[in-house]
């Protein structure tokens, strides 16, 4: 029902933007790295700590992107995250009885909405806006014990509806800062997101260069109770 509630929302949001769309459209779209460490806890009461690094040494594939469309005071965005890792092992357990474990993770957040320009000004700008958030975790895990093998799965999806502010400001000729803000629910107890950029302007193309956290609060069926994203964060952006 929630997920139900979520993609109406986000249709009704769309479609009155591109009802209001008499011209056209300025496009912007952003590749980024986000050097984000993961920390949390399962619902038995684990932590969990990554650091980048360890991300990395169990990378598979990556990719992070972001889209904004804008015309007037009235914008529609969308940011997507995919990750996929894996990992290797191989143990004994009692008396020399070989294990061999692989397991891999795939992960995917986006998050869409709709906004509006409360206020802008000479190198100024403030907005509001609404819109939702996913967040996939796809699991698998296979066990090889002795001359035997045991496949686990598990597959969650979260849907919330979220809502924020974003805006920027002008510290020089070539240096701005953006910033951005969300908070939501839904099938999670709790999401929210922040993040906060130094953008350097160039002829074709700006470089950003700053920091970002999100985080969940899950609800007590997941296999994860909570979990956060935060680090470093530097981008392209390009408008066309």
């Amino acid at each position: 029902m929630r997920t139900f509630l979520a993609a109406s929302m986000m249709s009704a949001l769309a479609g009155s933007a591109m009802a209001q769309s008499g011209g056209d459209w300025d496009m912007t779209g952003q590749v980024y790295l986000w050097g984000a460490a993961v920390s949390g806890t399962t619902s038995t009461g684990q932590s969990i700590d990554l650091d980048f690094s360890d991300i990395v040494d169990k990378l598979d594939f990556a990719l992070m992107g972001s889209f904004t469309a804008q015309r007037d005071q009235l914008f529609t965005f969308a940011d997507l995250i995919h990750l996929r890792v894996s990992e290797d092992k191989n143990a004994a357990i009692g008396p020399g009885v070989p294990v061999d474990a692989d397991a891999r993770i795939k992960g995917t957040v986006l998050t869409a909405g709709v906004g509006y320009d409360m206020a802008r000004g000479e190198g100024a700008r403030l907005a509001t806006f609404a819109g939702t958030r996913a967040l996939k975790m796809d699991t698998t895990v296979n066990l090889g014990i002795g001359g035997g093998s045991v496949r686990r799965t598990s597959s969650e999806t979260y849907w919330d509806v979220i809502v924020g502010l974003t805006g920027y400001t002008q510290l020089s000729d070539d240096w701005g800062l953006s910033y951005y803000a969300d908070v939501g629910a839904g099938e999670t107890d709790l999401t929210w997101q922040t993040q906060i950029s130094f953008d350097r302007e160039f002829d074709a193309w700006t470089l950003s260069l700053g920091y970002r956290y999100m985080a969940w609060e899950l609800p007590s069926s997941s296999t994860l109770a909570d979990v956060s994203f935060s680090g470093p964060v530097i981008g392209a952006k390009f408008t066309f």
